[in-house]
């Protein structure tokens, strides 16, 4: 629902990007692939020759796909895995979604190779808070994301969201530790709505490249213009043509819909005060209906964003929970 535009101090993700890459390729430690590809390599044994000769792709060059991979765009995804699967297959190497012992063992050590266990390490996902800016779940923008204290270390602290692997580990290994495809997302988003789901750049929007806010918006039933404080429902509507498809299944994949009915109380409330104003302030002309016939200044329009919370533009709605939602409704409402 809300796209990850630019990181703290306004630094560009594409920047963040290549930081993140550095610290896993300047790393000690022996888990990253940088470090554990060419130990692989030189063993006498563990790997076949195939094996061998496919991480040799990751490492040639000076390491020069490896860095690309951890940097890929989104919309580089789907022809980069192509690639790779070619590779593999040119090598007659074991496919990941075999049911033998072998292609078992193999799909185990690419996980292991491309190594997520290594994050909270070398990365963690408090560099994420501190770099990326943001303060709400991408997906949901319902759930806020923090730091807090943790009852059983005085020293750590809880962080209050996942990382999303926006490919899945599973069937995409070795973007495991890919930048573009590690998602911070609330526990509800990524467990319990996305799961197993296969997700895609094709499929779904991206929140690292795609406006959700650009694409669909909230209203509701009745009409928000018609000022009523008694609200039916919410409706999420797609507003473009453009990426109509990938728009309609990223609803459903995270029920937006359906999540967004619990929260019809704020849509009334944001009514309510704006109908109170607009009475108090009316011109009494039975000619001009609702806010139209009401004489509200740009003060009293920045108490009611104040008072609820409505962000000022779309680069602040993922700072505040329910952002869009109150941003699109106020949208609505204002002369």
């Amino acid at each position: 629902m809300i796209k990850f535009d630019k990181g703290k101090d306004g630094k560009s993700y594409s920047k963040i990007a290549k930081e993140f890459q550095q610290k896993l390729r300047n790393s000690s430690s022996k888990k990253t692939p940088y470090n554990l590809i060419p130990e692989l390599l030189a063993m006498p044994s563990g790997l076949s020759d195939k094996e061998k000769n496919f991480l040799s792709y990751f490492v040639e060059n000076d390491f020069a796909n490896l860095d690309q991979l951890i940097t890929l765009r989104p919309d580089q995804f789907d022809s980069k895995h192509q690639e790779i699967l070619m590779i593999a297959a040119s090598l007659n190497v074991q496919q990941l979604d075999g049911k033998s012992d072998a292609s078992k063992r193999w799909k185990k050590a690419l996980e292991t190779i491309f190594g997520y266990k290594s994050f909270n390490q070398i990365i963690g996902r408090k560099w994420f808070l501190d770099e990326l800016d943001f303060k709400t779940c991408p997906y949901c923008n319902i759930n806020l994301f923090a730091e807090v204290s943790n009852k059983t270390s005085s020293t750590t602290k809880l962080i209050l969201f996942e990382i999303d692997h926006f490919y899945k580990k599973s069937t995409h290994p070795w973007f495991s530790m890919s930048f573009f495809n590690l998602v911070p997302s609330c526990l509800v988003c990524n467990q319990r709505l996305k799961g197993n789901a296969n997700v895609g750049y094709s499929t779904h929007l991206h929140p690292y490249a795609d406006s959700f806010h650009q694409l669909a918006e909230f209203d509701t039933v009745p009409d928000s213009r018609l000022f009523l404080p008694q609200v039916e429902r919410i409706d999420l509507l797609c507003i473009t043509e453009a990426h109509l498809e990938r728009t309609k299944k990223t609803i459903r994949l995270y029920r937006l819909e359906e999540l967004y009915q619990y929260y019809i109380h704020e849509a009334e409330q944001v009514y309510e005060e704006f109908a109170q104003m607009a009475q108090s302030r009316s011109r009494k002309d039975p000619i001009l209906p609702g806010i139209k016939n009401s004489i509200i200044t740009d003060h009293d329009l920045s108490e009611i964003r104040r008072r609820h919370r409505i962000p000022a533009n779309e680069s602040e709605i993922g700072k505040f929970s329910l952002g869009k939602l109150r941003f699109d409704l106020y949208q609505k409402l204002i002369p």
